[in-house]
């Protein structure tokens, strides 16, 4: 990824360069002379330019590959107010950008007579499809892979309160809870 920003942004770079050198120049210069002035100068130097490096640069590149956005637009244009649910995952990215509130998936809940929407992990999609019938069709895939790099989501269709087979139930996924530590 960093070699994809540094060919896409060569400005950005070739000038924080140049900032960082002068900046390290009067920082050697400055402490070699006892010129506290140049010290800071170079210290400030350093730290605006590694900011707006930063921030004009890295943050805006990483948000477009990791957020649900246009994929919760396209989720809202094509479910409606029809029901959604989320199946076994839960993110507050998606949640907030659908507008509206997005409960998890319940048998309970369901009508006998209305189509409802998924929202899932594209790996279990997968699972999913492998155990039930053709009536579930995955509608839309997500190109944001969460705050945490690892999943996309998936829109899945089902017709008329059609229920999902869940061989366990699990508890939903919170994809904005830190992992536990691996030992």
């Amino acid at each position: 990824m960093f070699t994809g920003i540094v060919s896409t942004h060569p400005g950005a770079f070739l000038s924080w360069s140049v900032v960082t050198g002068v900046a390290v120049s009067l920082l050697v210069a400055g402490i070699h002379r006892y010129y506290w002035g140049w010290v800071f100068t170079g210290l400030a130097a350093f730290t605006v330019s590694a900011v707006l490096l930063v921030n004009n640069v890295f943050q805006p590149t990483v948000a477009t590959t990791r957020t649900y956005r246009p994929f919760m637009d396209r989720v809202a244009a094509q479910v409606g107010h029809a029901p959604l649910f989320f199946f076994q995952t839960f993110d507050n990215g998606a949640l907030y950008y659908s507008k509206r509130h997005i409960p998890q998936y319940d048998t309970n809940l369901l009508k006998p007579d209305v189509a409802y929407f998924l929202l899932m992990r594209k790996s279990k999609w997968d699972e999913v499809a492998a155990r039930n019938d053709a009536s579930l069709v995955m509608l839309d895939v997500s190109e944001g892979t969460g705050p945490k790099d690892r999943h996309r989501l998936a829109l899945v269709h089902a017709p008329k309160g059609t229920p999902v087979s869940v061989e366990e139930q699990l508890t939903p996924v919170d994809e904005d809870e830190p992992e536990a530590d691996a030992l």
